[in-house]
This record gives C-alpha cells, sequence and structure tokens, in this order.
C-alpha cells in the first residue's frame, strides 16, 4: 500500500485511524507508553508535541471505546504525518 492510499484511509475512517494510532503506540518503548511522551529518536513512534495526546488516544481505543466528536476529529488532523511510519509498519519494515 502506498503512502497516500494509507494517509487517505487514516484522514478520512475511524476504523483506520484507530487502528494507526494503535499500532505506531505499539512500536514506542514501553517507557514512552507508559509516560505518554517521546523520548528516543528511533524513527518510529509519536513526535514530542502529540505524544501525550496520541498515547492518551491509543489507550482509550485499547480499552474497547472509540473516538468520537471533537477527539476523533483532533486525531484525524495529526494522523496524517505520520503515514509514512504506517506505510513501512504495514510492510514489515518497522520492527
Amino acid at each position: 500500500m502506498e503512502i497516500q492510499e494509507i494517509k487517505n484511509k487514516v484522514t478520512t475512517d475511524r476504523r483506520w485511524l484507530e487502528r494507526a494510532i494503535v499500532a505506531i503506540f505499539n512500536f514506542q518503548t514501553y517507557s514512552e507508553q507508559r509516560n505518554s511522551e517521546t523520548n528516543k529518536d528511533n524513527g518510529v513512534g509519536f513526535n514530542g508535541p502529540d505524544a501525550y495526546m496520541m498515547s492518551y488516544y491509543a489507550n482509550w481505543i485499547k480499552s474497547g471505546k472509540h473516538l468520537s466528536g471533537a477527539h476523533l476529529e483532533k486525531a484525524f488532523k495529526k494522523i496524517g504525518k505520520y503515514a509514512g511510519q504506517l506505510t513501512k509498519i504495514a510492510g514489515g519494515k518497522v520492527t
């Protein structure tokens, strides 16, 4: 799947968005997940400004809930910048 195709899906479809948030979260280090921050420059995970909110969303989704309203709209706006990472994750190029 190409970057633009993934970007289109994750910025318009809640199911794709939620799976994308959790996928990126799962590739962060344990410390980053636990502290909702970015502390490693390893090319995967949320950037510093997004780390707290997107980690919160990931934990919300992992608890079986769905994003809605303003949170859904904020997540749609933020997730597009991660299309490159998501393409690598989907292609098995991130470990």
